[in-house]
């Protein structure tokens, strides 16, 4: 429905359209007045393209909500459709992510990461895919202990720290679910630590195999770009919750003004407005 601000909208567009157009005449009757203004929309349409692969940092796409906040700090400069070209033109399109689960973190999880520390694997998947007798997310509790009957001899930092995860794996491998959950929670915190160095570097530790043994997707390049995506989510949540532990109320109704929200959080804005405005 059409209500009086977008009417009073429509109107002063129409006012300035008309009052442009006699400038816009004068400069598409001269062929150099034509040419110059060509040229600087030509350069600023690369302006917006460099500004957009710098957003993208390797991405092969934008979201929805990323977009219109670029509409929406440009203030005027850049539309919609201004976007839309520059993503072509850096090679990137629109897409949402598919939706990511947050694994909760297994029982013992620190303990595991203390023993890899002392092995020469750099996660558990690269373990339990590496290590003879074991097979990945479908290790069984049989196979754990075959393998550490095989230790029972070894001794030193190595064996001992080899054992701690052992045990882990056995805990973890008689629930259900519970070994590809564990390689779930930990793929996606390697991949959300990958993301300061880029989407190459996210997509690159999305291994298929790994992936699917995750249970998250067969498609590497799905779930790179999900983590990709949920990166700025949890700055801007960060911020938000930080300024409201602070008593910064108008600092944290800066940061939900700043982005499109969903209609959970667009509550919590208009609840911030209102008691900002009363104080």
């Amino acid at each position: 429905m059409v209500g009086a601000p977008e009417l009073r909208q429509y109107a002063v567009a129409c006012e300035r359209l008309h009052s442009s157009h006699a400038t816009a005449t004068a400069v598409l009757g001269d062929p150099a007045s034509r040419a110059r203004h060509r040229e600087s929309v030509e350069r600023d349409h690369q302006v917006l393209v460099e500004v957009v692969r710098h957003r993208l940092h390797g991405a092969p796409a934008m979201t929805e909500e990323d977009v219109a906040a670029l509409v929406r700090s440009a203030a005027g400069r850049w539309s919609r459709p201004d976007v839309m070209a520059a993503l072509e033109a850096a090679g990137a399109v629109v897409r949402q992510p598919v939706p990511l689960p947050q694994p909760v973190q297994p029982k013992r999880w620190p303990t595991l990461r203390e023993h890899l520390a002392d092995l020469s694997h750099m996660s558990l998947w690269e373990y339990l895919s590496r290590t003879p007798e074991l097979r990945g997310a479908d290790t069984t509790a049989a196979q754990v202990e075959a393998r550490r009957q095989r230790l029972r001899v070894s001794r030193g930092r190595a064996a001992d720290a080899e054992r701690g995860v052992l045990a882990l794996v056995r805990l973890w491998a008689v629930e259900p679910g519970g070994l590809a959950a564990a390689l779930a929670h930990e793929l996606v915190a390697d991949l959300t630590a990958a993301v300061v160095c880029g989407y190459t570097a996210v997509r690159d530790m999305a291994e298929p195999q790994r992936c699917a043994a995750a249970g998250l997707s067969s498609d590497p390049e799905a779930v790179a770009y999900a983590v990709w995506v949920a990166r700025d989510e949890a700055s801007w949540k960060e911020a938000y919750f930080a300024a409201t532990v602070a008593h910064r109320l108008p600092d944290a109704l800066d940061v939900l003004e700043s982005r499109p929200l969903s209609e959970s959080w667009a509550r919590v804005r208009d609840g911030l407005r209102s008691k900002v405005d009363r104080l």
